[in-house]
């Protein structure tokens, strides 16, 4: 008689947790919206760049061509690095001091990437106002595009 009763326990129990984490879930936004908030959210992700002005296009744009140029070079000395990489890895005898010494400068080359993606995405919210920038920092949170690329991809190389 001890069994059923403890597979009563265990199974009210269960149902308790997993309607408290439903709660919970809901008391922080989780559950709640539907096609009317997603389509609010949409919409103040993407708001910032339709209420821009021609100087700050333009001012964007600059920043954005020289971001461009700057990571350009960068991705392409970090693709030739990994190459080289691969190349001492896959050696007879393998020089474990070299690819030491390889894996760090991709490591700078990765670093100075999300430096100039941070640098830059500093320098984007400095162009737009404060409401353009709600808009804004909530698509970069989100890992949505920001100005023509990912700036939630900071970590991409």
């Amino acid at each position: 008689m001890k069994r059923p009763r403890l597979k009563t326990i265990i199974a009210v129990s269960t149902m308790f947790m997993a309607l408290a984490s439903a709660g919970a879930v809901r008391a922080e936004g989780g559950m709640q919206g539907g096609p009317d908030r997603e389509e609010h959210e949409c919409r103040l992700k993407h708001s910032w760049k339709e209420t821009l002005t021609d100087s700050q296009k333009t001012q964007l744009e600059r920043l954005h061509l020289a971001m461009e140029k700057d990571v350009s070079v960068l991705k392409a000395e970090l693709g030739v690095k990994k190459a080289e990489l691969k190349a001492l890895a896959l050696k007879d005898n393998p020089d474990t001091q070299a690819i030491s010494r390889k894996t760090d400068e991709i490591i700078g080359i990765k670093k100075e990437l999300m430096q100039k993606r941070i640098g830059h995405l500093i320098e984007v919210r400095k162009v737009l106002t404060p409401e353009q920038r709600v808009s804004f920092d909530s698509a970069v949170m989100s890992g949505r595009e920001g100005h023509g690329h990912r700036h939630g991809d900071w970590h991409r190389g």
